[in-house]
């Protein structure tokens, strides 16, 4: 049993009603106010309304009017009677000033014509003189009074009564069960993919009860974090996510999108099956949403005029999170997504060459991606050209890949029209290296004819130390466009 006061409010109302609100109260026992009545005239749940009667004033102020204290003075009076009226030993007394009282005889005496008296008592007034023997006659008595009057005290004040009750209540409660968070610590802040460890303990000291024990987001709904019996000490563990600005319990979804700059509050309480109910622990904690990387790229300045011929698209990526690996990669008028560059952020470039594009309008995707799908892209539109210009000069590169990855020499048979006039030159350099051409020349007594107007040309070339990157470039010359040699057939050995 739990005993405990309260008070009311003071009021001028001698009759109140108190509400008083218990928590987790189960049993309302008695109640007794310190003045007066106290009766219990409703209980709904927690709340129990007290009726209060017939107390007594604490206190009073006053409201108006003024107090004359009583006064006192002595009164007097006197007078005179004939022979046999009444003198009283007391008679009244009332003035015009407001006293009044009773005066008491203080002297009375008789008296002849001639000149005589003597002394009397109260009673009446003799016929004859006292201690005369009866020879003189009374012809008239004298009397004196004397004493206290009083004018009574004036009282016009009014006043105002204040009561109020403490009233003391006997009952029983149902206690509320306890929540201890350990987890996560206050002012944390998430970044994606990132998680929110709640971690505690709850337990409920009633017997024969079963606990609940909720968390909730922000003003999100509620979400059970965990359930057990009574007396039981329960053991919190929830691990929430941080991706996409929201928050999730695997792949439900909690909460809507988080703003980032803003402190968001984590409530973690529980609930008997009685109603009773913890003290709500709270946990602040703040956003980084995963913001898409970015993109730079430089200006792009296509050029060549024919298929062959390449230009260079390049620029940088970064991820403003620092927290992702991100991808570059480009695709052309709609085709499969080339990647060009895989790392935290940096420059990226790759060529175009004029084959890939179509004639007319083409469009270039560049776009990088981080490893959350955040993405940003670019378009560059290109347009090509169809120029049909006949040229008087070709230049055609060949790359010779040796079997064995190198070669000291170069033997090589190109099958022509006699009337084309053809420019032979060869660059045999390390990897890495600068192509340098050298030009070479047919030994005249070895071109062989091959059928009318075709004959072939040998050439041969050797260096000293081993060479991997062999580049065979021939160079073909025309007076104008309406001859139409060519070049059939090249073939060759590498040693």
């Amino acid at each position: 049993m739990v005993t405990k006061a309260f008070t009311s409010t003071e009021s001028t109302s001698r009759s109140q009603t108190l509400k008083i609100t218990i928590p987790n109260l189960t049993k309302v026992i008695s109640v007794k106010a310190n003045t007066g009545n106290a009766v219990v005239t409703s209980i709904n749940g927690n709340e129990v309304t007290i009726s209060l009667s017939g107390g007594s004033s604490t206190r009073s102020v006053q409201t108006g009017g003024t107090y004359t204290p009583a006064q006192t003075k002595t009164g007097v009076a006197g007078g005179s009677v004939s022979p046999g009226d009444s003198i009283p030993s007391t008679m009244p007394y009332s003035d015009g000033q407001g006293f009044h009282g009773t005066l008491s005889l203080k002297s009375a005496s008789a008296h002849s014509d001639g000149g005589s008296n003597g002394r009397i008592s109260a009673g009446s007034c003799p016929a004859v003189l006292p201690n005369t023997g009866g020879a003189i006659k009374t012809s008239y008595c004298t009397y004196s009074y004397e004493g206290t009057v009083t004018k009574p005290a004036v009282d016009t004040r009014t006043y105002a009564y204040y009561y109020q009750y403490v009233v003391t209540v006997d009952y029983e409660d149902n206690k509320a069960p306890t929540v201890t968070v350990t987890g996560p610590t206050n002012n944390i802040t998430l970044y994606e993919n990132d998680t929110l460890n709640v971690t505690g303990t709850a337990i409920d000291q009633d017997p024969d009860q079963s606990v609940t024990v909720y968390y909730q987001i922000d003003n999100n709904p509620k979400k059970v974090l965990a359930t057990n019996l009574s007396q039981i000490q329960i053991s919190l563990s929830k691990q929430l996510t941080f991706k996409g600005g929201k928050l999730f319990d695997g792949e439900i979804v909690l909460t809507d999108t988080l703003a980032e700059g803003v402190p968001h509050t984590l409530k973690v309480w529980a609930v008997d099956n009685e109603g009773a109910q913890s003290e709500t622990v709270e946990r602040t904690f703040y956003v980084v949403p995963n913001r898409a990387p970015l993109l730079a790229i430089d200006s792009v300045v296509p050029s060549g005029i024919i298929n062959t011929d390449k230009f260079k698209i390049s620029g940088t990526a970064s991820d403003q999170d620092a927290n992702a690996n991100i991808k570059v990669n480009y695709r052309i008028n709609g085709a499969n997504p080339v990647e060009v560059y895989n790392g935290a952020g940096g420059a990226w470039e790759f060529e175009v060459s004029l084959a890939q594009l179509v004639v007319n309008e083409n469009t270039i995707i560049i776009e990088v991606i981080d490893n959350y799908d955040a993405k940003t892209s670019k378009t560059i539109k290109l347009n090509k050209n169809e120029v049909k210009t006949p040229i008087l000069q070709s230049v055609a590169r060949y790359k010779i890949s040796p079997p064995k990855g190198s070669a000291r020499g170069v033997l090589i048979w190109v099958q022509r029209d006699e009337e084309l006039d053809l420019k032979v030159e060869l660059s045999m350099t390390l990897v890495g290296e600068q192509e340098q051409y050298i030009l070479l020349e047919a030994d005249p007594e070895k071109i062989v004819p091959v059928n009318d107007g075709i004959v072939e040309d040998e050439y041969y070339h050797e260096t000293v130390e081993p060479k991997d990157n062999i580049i065979l470039k021939l160079t073909t010359t025309r007076p104008n466009i309406n001859i139409d040699n060519k070049v059939y057939l090249i073939m060759g050995v590498v040693e």
